[in-house]
């Protein structure tokens, strides 16, 4: 039996002989712009990121996003206004909250400005704006209130949210 990778290295130089299969593989490779390779591995990236850092899904992830609409989940603005699209919005999460389940340190989703100016609050190097401390006392409501056995992405009871 010979080595399918040896096979396919054989016949690179001459395309024809290749393998019905390795030819589409190249064709779609040879295809793809710069800028979709780009997207795609950087997509790959960001999945891995959010699953290793904040331990959720791609899937918790793009619900958490869906819930928020596309906003900022403390000034509530549009995050496509700063260019970022449902794999670039910046995670929020508690730093300080000490639980096996990092799911539940994450707060919500936000756009550069507000996660810098969250983590100048979180510093106490200045004093949190009316939107801040909301968003800052819902996220502990939930945790206080029960919701633990619950992830992002998951709408709370409305009993809870009333």
């Amino acid at each position: 039996m010979s080595d399918p990778i040896k096979k396919f290295n054989r016949n690179k130089q001459n395309r024809d002989k290749l393998a019905p299969e390795k030819r589409a593989f190249l064709d779609a490779r040879a295809n793809e712009t710069v800028i979709e390779r780009k997207n795609r591995l950087s997509a790959s990236r960001k999945e891995a990121q959010i699953k290793n850092v904040y331990g959720l899904t791609l899937t918790e992830y793009e619900t958490l996003w869906q819930e928020q609409n596309g906003c900022c989940a403390i000034c509530g603005e549009s995050m496509l206004t700063y260019g970022l699209t449902s794999t670039s919005a910046n995670v929020d999460h508690d730093h300080d909250l000490t639980i096996t389940d990092k799911r539940l340190s994450v707060r919500g989703l936000l756009h550069k400005n507000c996660n810098l100016s969250l983590s100048a609050v979180d510093r106490g190097s200045r004093v949190p704006t009316l939107g801040e401390v909301h968003y800052l006392l819902l996220h502990l409501a939930r945790l206080t209130v029960g919701m633990q056995d619950q992830s992002p992405g998951v709408e709370p009871d409305k009993d809870i949210a009333a």
